[in-house]
């Protein structure tokens, strides 16, 4: 079980984050991208929108860890600068970026 510490995780060329970062909240996504400066690349899927049983919930919402919210890494209060390399529409929609780190 993901235990809040990324200094951890080891660096890589790539990392891939799959439905991951929707579950955290706001302040362990943003240790997240703290610590993705130790990979060349990120490639990170999630919900983008809502689906029709939490139509309630918006984008990049506060949440308690464990919980679930649309994420868009490209909107505050993130605001990352990346690729959308796929745009998927099925029970809501997921995007896949890819990030890029600009000092490598």
């Amino acid at each position: 079980m993901y235990d809040g510490d990324f200094s951890k995780v080891e660096s890589a060329d790539l990392c891939i984050i799959k439905d991951v970062l929707q579950h955290l909240d706001n302040s362990r996504v943003l240790s997240f991208i703290e610590y993705m400066s130790k990979f060349k690349y990120v490639l990170i899927t999630n919900c983008v929108e809502n689906r029709k049983e939490l139509a309630h919930q918006t984008i990049n919402q506060e949440i308690q860890p464990g919980g679930w919210r649309p994420l868009d890494l490209t909107q505050p209060p993130f605001n990352l600068k990346m690729e959308t390399i796929l745009h998927y529409h099925g029970g809501g929609v997921k995007k896949t970026h890819l990030w890029k780190n600009p000092l490598l």
